[in-house]
């Protein structure tokens, strides 16, 4: 800064200060466009918290192609969101292979599996084209394809066989060098000249800090974009730190964690690749094998400093920064409940305090002063005897210097800096806890010449806290439950001068504990390899012998603190937990023991207070526990599509409330869309007035566990009734296969008798029509309506059906099918339909159907009559012999048996197994496609794997990791439109 008069004489004395306003480094997050828009509590403190924290912003979902296409308003009210704050925003991603996220529209889907290069090609380039021009320059760059390396699911379509998928390194095409990929870029590169954009082009890809043997993939793939399609701006490096044994990893000795400089040299190998480099994606996942939160903050701090000291590097986002809204529940900076992490402060304490421009001093003889800067944006106030004057600067220049003039009145050397800074203004309270108090405010410059140093938190006038000069947020804690409070933020700058405090009133939440009164409190064995157990509290055996999977009744306890201790049954002195639990008056509690004594998953009791609050009538309460040691992070799901429970980790419930009813419940692998692969399905009935809680406990995988139990749910009725679900006059509870739900899903993806609306050809244009809660179906001679039952039916074989007619008389109209045993409904049952509502009973055993294996429960109106019936339940379940099963029908053809085993047809199998390799390394990728076998007149309706290694799929297209040497063998079962299901096999050997 050079200090002068109007006339051009030096000013020397002039006090001077510098100010940081932002950086010009990229401190950047993820984020989800639903809570940023909601308006919700939660949505709340995350969009305070994000212009707070970050001048950057990544969508996490909402730019993916088939997010974009069928939710473009969402994206674009999120994306104006981020600009209105002034943050920056990347684009993520114009095509992302991968089928398993909803990041591939489903006609691109079908493209791929009919192997339709022209479509994917046209759709795609009409895709890269569209969204860079949507918005222009709001973005600063576009990841055009990601993870190139490792998602190319894209390219399979186009290439086929061409790409071997068990080692795609070593196929005749590779994706990460193939010709599409090229011109994928070169598209985005001419989309952007042709528009005159001032926009980046950027690679995006994960394993680079821990795996070195995939550098070689990404650097060849680099070159291969800067040499056939355009010279790339962005190597964007992933960096999603898992900890886990390995290079830089290893639990036994922290120390061996990655270091700063480690990070600095890993970078050095992308910064050599003339592209400048940013770390995209950072988080800390892998929970359980942490050292505990405050080595993640370690880590996270090495990762920061390694990033932010290399000159080659602009950005450092990281991958969501609330657990609440991140992909493994693990993101660095918020716990769920928006406590803060030990990662918190490092961010802030780096990003806005050490990292962070504040200088004062006075210029020299010839009128200058220097300081070194962070790279960003800056104010200058220069003070003389005659005023001061602020000016705008902005850094950049990082190898050389910035030269500021600055011209005033007067001389230097009048008057030092006595001038405190403004009264932070807007001082509020953003969220208050039974302990804890978060206050905000707006940012102030110092109105002297030595620039803003801090601000200082007070409660009720004593100090609590400093908080650097870029921040304007803090949390205070440790206070008094239902207490209130003054809150002061002051304003302090370089020369020590201090504001007069801004204050506010704040009053701490209810109390969660009350001694003087009592709570309900009962434990829950969900530890798969732990003994029987006795639960002491406060010394005093309470429970004995208690087995896994029991839930206990409540007990009764005096509200406040107690030690509750777990020990082997009959053996006290061998404890396995011994903690402090504290309740409060009037609530109730599940202590549920969760993990494993001897092997991955820490043996640790989750607390839980429960909402046994009334519920109504015709309602019940849900809520879900995931205690299963093996389980990945899960969404529940009904049979029909509606989604229970969203992301549920281990250890996490929550509560949702559905009408009383009987549902079939299926436990999918977590996916943006709530439809990954069923990994458990159970059929529970959930009554009215009443709460549940279940318990989803076990090992998905129980051969490779210490013990063999198996994945299973456990419901526990918490408070009201329970008991069956109330079901309509004269319709019987059907407690196996039941269908009643009207939400219009296609089948085979749900058991919803909307699905007959969509099924086969059926009548009514496809469409059917739902009346008075029914659904109305005319006959057309070509309508049908299957769906899968997977269990046997031998305890409850009679199907019923509630159902009433135009004309009555219709049981003559149409055929029944179960079990591979076919005949007219009036021929098995001596029930018939009127015009008024009554219910139908078949006898399965007397009909002839296999009870053991009933397949698929079909009506099928091909009887040529007129008219249409309406029906609204069909249930398996009720009375009528216990049976043993059938041998089914005749099976001429084979087509009614299973492989021919239940008829004397030849049966032909209805599709068969093509995999990818029949022999893999330990912890190779395997996929498996589906070869179509059907007759001509016949046609696949539903898929389903079993892998071998306890994994499960559904659909077209499965694929698994075997993580152990051995023979494994995979299933693929596949059903018909005539109910007839085969069973393939293909064995995979692995060493």
């Amino acid at each position: 800064m050079v200090v002068e008069n109007p006339d051009g004489s030096a000013v020397s004395g002039a006090e001077v200060s510098v100010s940081q306003q932002e950086h010009d480094f990229g401190f950047g997050t993820a984020v989800n466009a639903n809570t940023l828009i909601n308006q919700s509590s939660e949505g709340d403190n995350y969009r305070q918290y994000i212009p707070e924290l970050f001048n950057k912003a990544v969508m996490e979902n909402r730019h993916k192609w088939d997010f974009w296409e069928n939710e473009q308003a969402l994206a674009d009210e999120a994306t104006q969101w981020v600009l209105d704050q002034g943050l920056d925003m990347r684009g993520h991603v114009c095509l992302w292979g991968r089928e398993d996220v909803a990041a591939i529209p489903s006609d691109i889907q079908t493209a791929i599996d009919n192997n339709d290069a022209e479509t994917i090609r046209e759709r795609s380039m009409a895709h890269i084209e569209e969204i860079i021009t949507y918005y222009g320059e709001d973005m600063t760059e576009w990841e055009v394809v990601n993870e190139a390396m490792h998602a190319y699911q894209m390219q399979l379509g186009v290439y086929g066989d061409q790409i071997n998928t068990d080692e795609p390194w070593t196929g005749e095409v590779v994706p990460w060098t193939s010709q599409l990929l090229a011109d994928w870029y070169a598209k985005a590169a001419s989309v952007i000249d042709e528009n005159d954009l001032d926009l980046g082009i950027a690679v995006n890809d994960f394993n680079q800090f821990p795996y070195a043997y995939t550098d070689s993939r990404y650097e060849s793939e680099i070159d291969h974009i800067n040499s056939n399609a355009v010279q790339l701006d962005t190597v964007g490096l992933q960096a999603h730190v898992a900890a886990r044994t390995g290079e830089y990893n290893s639990n036994s000795s922290p120390d061996g964690r990655i270091s700063a400089s480690q990070v600095a040299e890993e970078i050095n190998k992308w910064a050599d690749l003339s592209a400048r480099v940013k770390l995209t994606e950072f988080d800390m996942y892998n929970g359980d094998d942490w050292n505990g939160d405050e080595e993640r903050a370690d880590v996270m701090e090495n990762y920061l400093k390694g990033s932010f000291s290399h000159p080659g590097v602009d950005d450092f986002i990281m991958w969501g920064f609330w657990d609440g809204r991140h992909w493994e529940n693990e993101a660095p900076l918020f716990a769920q409940d928006w406590s803060q992490k030990p990662a918190y402060d490092v961010w802030t304490g780096l990003v806005y305090d050490e990292w962070w421009t504040d200088d004062s001093g006075t210029t020299d003889d010839s009128g200058a002063y220097a300081t070194s800067a962070f790279l960003g944006d800056h104010e200058v106030t220069v003070s003389t005897d005659s005023g001061e004057t602020t000016e705008a600067v902005s850094v950049s220049d990082a190898s050389g210097t910035t030269t500021v003039t600055v011209s005033v009145e007067g001389d230097g050397g009048g008057t030092s800096d006595t001038q405190p800074p403004s009264v932070p203004e807007n001082l509020s309270v953003s969220a208050t806890t039974d302990s804890t108090v978060t206050v905000t405010w707006d940012g102030v410059s110092d109105n002297g010449s030595s620039g803003l140093d801090q601000y200082v938190v007070t409660v009720d006038g004593s100090q609590d806290q400093t908080v650097g000069a870029g921040m304007t947020t803090a949390t205070v804690e440790g206070l008094s439950a239902e207490t209130s409070y003054t809150i002061g933020v002051t304003a302090v700058d370089g020369a020590g001068n201090e504001s007069d405090a801004a204050t506010v009133s704040a009053t701490t939440g209810e109390s969660t504990t009350d001694p003087s009164g009592s709570a309900n409190v009962r434990v829950a064995h969900f530890s798969p390899d732990a003994p029987n157990v006795d639960v002491y509290v406060d010394g005093t055996a309470v429970l004995t012998d208690v087995p896994f999977r029991a839930v206990s009744d409540y007990l009764e306890v005096s509200a406040g603190t107690h030690t509750v201790e777990i020990t082997a049954a009959g053996d006290a002195n061998t404890s396995v937990f011994e903690g402090d639990v504290t309740v409060a008056d009037g609530s109730d509690y599940t202590v549920a023991a969760t993990g494993e004594l001897d092997a991955d998953t820490e043996f640790t009791p989750i607390v839980l207070e429960d909402d046994n609050s009334d519920v109504g009538a015709d309602t019940a309460r849900l809520r879900l526990v995931h205690a299963s040691p093996d389980a990945p992070a899960v969404d529940v799901t009904t049979a029909s599509g509606s989604t229970l429970f969203d992301g549920v980790s281990f250890g996490q419930s929550g509560y949702v409330e559905v009408p009383a009813d009987n549902y079939t419940v299926q436990v999918r692998g977590d996916t943006a869309g709530n439809d990954g692969d069923v990994v458990a399905e159970f059929d529970v009935g959930l009554a009215g007035e009443t709460v549940y809680t279940g318990f989803a406990g076990g090992y998905l995988s129980p051969d490779d566990e210490p013990t063999g139990e198996a994945f299973d749910l456990t419901l526990s009725v918490d408070s009201g009734p329970g008991g069956e679900p109330e079901t309509p006059d004269d319709q019987p509870a059907g407690d196996g296969l039941v269908v009643h739900e009207f939400d219009g899903s296609t089948y085979p993806g749900s058991n919803d008798l909307g699905n007959w609306a969509d099924a086969g050809s059926f009548a009514n244009g496809g469409d059917g029509e739902v009346a008075d809660g029914a659904l109305r179906l005319e006959y057309d001679n070509a309508g049908w309506f299957g769906s899968n039952v997977t269990q046997s039916v031998a305890d409850r074989p009679t199907l019923y059906l509630r159902v009433r007619g135009d004309s009555g008389g219709e049981e003559s109209d149409f055929t029944v099918q179960v079990g591979g045993a076919s005949d007219v409904l009036a021929n098995v049952t001596d029930d018939t339909i009127g015009t008024e509502w009554s219910t139908v009973s078949v006898d399965l055993e007397a009909m002839g159907a296999d009870l053991e294996n009933p397949q698929s429960v079909r009506l099928n109106f091909w009887q040529g009559a007129s008219g249409a019936v309406e029906i609204d339940r069909i249930s398996i379940g009720g009375s009528g012999g216990s049976g043993d099963g059938s041998d089914g029908s005749d099976g001429s053809d084979g087509s009614d048996g299973s492989d021919g085993s239940d008829g004397s047809g030849s049966g032909d199998l209805i599709a068969e197994i093509d995999p990818s390799a029949t022999s893999a390394s330990v912890g190779d990728r395997v996929s498996f496609r589906v070869t179509d076998t059907t007759d001509s007149g016949s046609w696949i309706d539903s898929l389903s794997w079993s892998l071998g290694n306890g994994e499960s799929a559904s659909g077209w297209y499965a694929e698994t990791t075997y993580d152990s040497a051995g023979t494994y063998t995979v299933e693929l079962t596949a059903t018909n439109n005539e109910g007839a299901s085969t069973t393939d096999t293909v064995e995979v050997t692995v060493s």
